[in-house]
């Protein structure tokens, strides 16, 4: 079909760990960890997550960090931190110990010099984090939420990101790995502040043993190996807009590639092809999975079986086991009304009640 990615784009749909662990039930219990296709690879290799995984002789420090924008928290938020949650949970179930960290990026907030409102930005910060420590109740997330400017104080981050900073500027390699996290229009605005974004996210990236982000991070993940400090990335599959057929992607073939950034509603202007908690309602999901077209190919952006497998997390963490329904569409409205509307409403976490 035209306007499909070609295989080499993601490569992976399953999440697999090799070689494998010494103890089957383990292998076992990893592999199944996510829903299908929702983990699309895994950096530096699977090899050295397993050494992660077996061999830390404290707890695993997991992270996930994401920015923000005005327009609200994103349905494709809940995919990480309930991923970070199932992982977590998975593990202490096989005796690994470990700890997860979502960092809200309130600093890199307020970085791109064309933001106008920084104090509202900061504020935001800590509003989110009051958001989520009660959806840490609703879905038993056993998941930290701490500020980048307390993470910041507590830290000798300004060393860290001079640091990586200087490895950019030598580096033409590293220089090559940060533009690609950067879009084609914003290159420039980066490159003259010395990609100290993309610094910083490196920075504390380095004190973690495992991060989970999206695909376009693994480029900050090589950085960091270029200065001796690597950690394992795991790379959920790339986000899309709903409402979209495939002309829209071969229009957008960056957007086809890489998705949007799953944590800004705005991300490419396409906040209103987003599902964004507390604004869009079960109805209007409905009407936006209806108009999204589903392709055949498994390579293929398909934001209605992200949906579906966000809802179907959720399911789990909330107790219940999931279902198969032959009806992709229905059953993706229908687990986002039961398994995520209704818990955040009912806990007062849902503006507008239908």
């Amino acid at each position: 079909m035209a306007g499909l990615a070609p295989p080499e784009r993601n490569v992976s749909v399953r999440f697999w760990l090799y070689p494998p662990m010494k103890n089957k039930h383990q292998v076992n219990i990893v592999k199944n960890l996510f829903p299908e296709g929702l983990v699309c690879s895994v950096f530096p290799s699977r090899r050295y997550l397993n050494q992660v995984l077996n061999s830390s002789p404290e707890p695993v420090k997991i992270l996930y960090g994401e920015t923000y924008d005005s327009f609200g928290i994103t349905v494709d938020s809940l995919k990480y931190y309930f991923s970070l949650a199932i992982l977590v949970k998975g593990l202490k179930k096989q005796g690994i110990a470990s700890k997860a960290t979502v960092l809200i990026a309130d600093r890199a907030a307020t970085m791109n010099p064309s933001v106008k409102d920084r104090d509202s930005l900061m504020a935001e910060g800590q509003r989110r984090k009051e958001y989520f420590q009660r959806l840490t109740l609703i879905y038993h997330l056993p998941v930290e939420f701490v500020l980048m400017s307390n993470y910041a104080a507590q830290t000798n981050l300004e060393v860290k990101c001079l640091e990586v900073q200087r490895l950019i500027e030598k580096s033409p390699k590293a220089a090559r790995l940060v533009e690609k996290t950067v879009l084609i229009n914003k290159i420039k605005q980066e490159r003259s502040a010395n990609f100290r974004y993309a610094a910083e996210a490196i920075a504390v990236s380095n004190g973690f043993d495992i991060k989970i982000g999206p695909p376009r991070e693994i480029y900050y993940d090589k950085v960091s190996t270029l200065i001796g400090k690597p950690y394992c990335g795991i790379y959920l599959k790339p986000t899309f807009p709903l409402g979209q057929n495939f002309l829209f992607y071969l229009q957008n073939p960056e957007i086809e590639k890489f998705g949007l950034t799953p944590y800004k509603a705005g991300s490419n202007k396409l906040q209103d092809y987003r599902v964004i908690l507390g604004k869009t309602t079960p109805e209007e999901v409905s009407t936006l999975v209806e108009k999204t077209e589903i392709f055949p190919s498994e390579e293929a952006a398909s934001p209605t079986k992200d949906l579906l497998s966000i809802g179907q997390m959720a399911q789990v963490l909330l107790g219940e086991r999931p279902e198969r329904n032959e009806d992709i569409k229905k059953e993706a409205v229908s687990s986002f009304r039961r398994f995520i509307y209704e818990p955040l409403a009912k806990g007062g976490l849902y503006e507008q009640r239908i």
